[in-house]
């Protein structure tokens, strides 16, 4: 009787699954019209099979600021939807965003077993739900490229290092900051990890070779350093405003000219009126000490005796959120990387049973600061909010938890020599 029973329930899954998916779909084709991001990757899709190669063009995709930004791999990736009509390209985008939302964190939920997990949904939802529905709705990538990462931290905490090389690898080839964890694998000394991920990425990286041409390949990387990820301001004036920690540091110290951005709204908010290059300064300082503090709890963590699920939680929440105070570029959009600390964290701390409950309560309590916020009516108030960098310090927050979690595993002690 297993045999039919199980083949019945593989089947309503399977049902579930198309229906869910189809659903979504057809979600998807009625909302694209008020998409955001998504248009850019379809409009460079289709350049490229008209036979266009000048990526970073003002023309390829759309006008700037709406510019194609990112490695040349991720148009190959994204070519076969230039084939469809942009809102079938855009259902199935949004149907693939919204079922890998699910998956993956279903993934990590079965993975690390939290205890109390009513309260760990609700503080995942509160904290993590405003930045995941803003990835859906802008249809951004990079809502993608952080489930891609989360996946590859859940595997590296079940063992399984070639999944998790891979995963992080595609991740990375897209948008490189999850490429940020390899130096925090290899003050773990994940060596293994840390090869098969520079093999793995190398290999990507290398593929538009294939496409373009070595010499045209060689150029279009140039192209994209020098003109994207080399050129950090014309990112800032071209979206919305930073929330790294330098950028709210000099906010924060000094008055600021928002006259070349796209939206020039936003309200002076200096505690401080101190020379720009001095308050530049101490941003700068701000984010050499989050640098250092981190790499010291690496190297506790290292030193501890926590086992290799508790140590991939504690190093990528400890990754994740301070790669967001540290940027270079932060903006609302990439705060859906809330979501690995969240879910990590628990299974980080699980063992210690001393700090489990307030570090419950404090994920809790960020959560609850964050739905508040987020339902605040007025566009002028969330401007207010964003310039005086709240963001900022709920990641800082999540960034100290993660701090704090790693720092508080046992060492190893030393063996006794006669």
């Amino acid at each position: 009787m297993s045999q039919p029973s199980s083949a019945r329930s593989a089947a309503l899954a399977a049902l579930l699954v198309t229906t869910t998916a189809a659903g979504l779909f057809c979600a998807g084709r009625a909302v694209a019209p008020h998409a955001i991001d998504f248009v850019v990757y379809h409009r460079a899709a289709q350049s490229l099979l008209a036979g266009r190669t000048d990526l970073y063009s003002a023309t390829f995709a759309l006008d700037p600021p709406m510019r194609y930004v990112y490695p040349p791999f991720f148009v190959l990736l994204v070519a076969p939807l230039g084939l469809l009509a942009y809102e079938d390209a855009f259902g199935l985008w949004f149907a693939l965003l919204a079922i890998a939302t699910v998956y993956v964190v279903r993934g990590a939920v079965r993975a690390w077993r939290p205890q109390a997990s009513w309260a760990y949904s609700l503080t995942a939802l509160l904290l993590c739900g405003p930045a995941v529905l803003y990835g859906l709705r802008s249809a951004n990538v990079h809502l993608l490229v952080v489930l891609l990462t989360i996946a590859a931290v859940v595997a590296w905490a079940r063992g399984k290092a070639g999944r998790a090389a891979a995963l992080l690898s595609v991740a990375g080839a897209v948008k490189i900051f999850p490429l940020y964890l390899v130096p925090f694998l290899a003050g773990l000394r994940e060596w293994r990890l840390c090869t098969r991920i520079a093999l793995m990425s190398t290999a990507l990286w290398m593929l538009p070779l294939a496409y373009f041409g070595p010499a045209r390949a060689v150029e279009l990387y140039g192209q994209w350093w020098q003109d994207i990820a080399g050129n950090v301001e014309r990112l800032r004036y071209e979206s919305r405003l930073d929330v790294s920690l330098s950028s709210a540091s000099r906010r924060w110290l000094s008055t600021v000219n928002y006259a070349p951005r796209i939206d020039r709204n936003y309200p002076q908010v200096n505690l401080a009126n101190l020379p720009s290059a001095w308050a530049h300064t101490t941003g700068r300082a701000l984010v050499g000490l989050v640098v250092l503090m981190t790499a010291l709890a690496v190297l506790r963590l290292r030193a501890s005796v926590a086992d290799l699920g508790a140590r991939a939680a504690a190093a990528g929440s400890l990754c994740l959120s301070a790669q967001l105070l540290v940027g270079p570029y932060t903006t609302l959009l990439y705060l859906s990387g809330w979501l690995l600390p969240v879910l990590a964290l628990p299974a980080a701390a699980a063992t210690q049973l001393a700090i489990l409950p307030r570090l419950r309560h404090a994920l809790l309590a960020l959560g609850i600061v964050n739905v508040v916020l987020a339902l605040l009516p007025g566009a002028g108030l969330h401007r207010a909010l964003e310039a005086w960098g709240v963001h900022t310090l709920i990641s800082a927050a999540l960034w100290c938890l993660s701090l704090w979690v790693a720092c508080r595993f046992p060492r190893r002690r030393a063996r006794c020599v006669d």
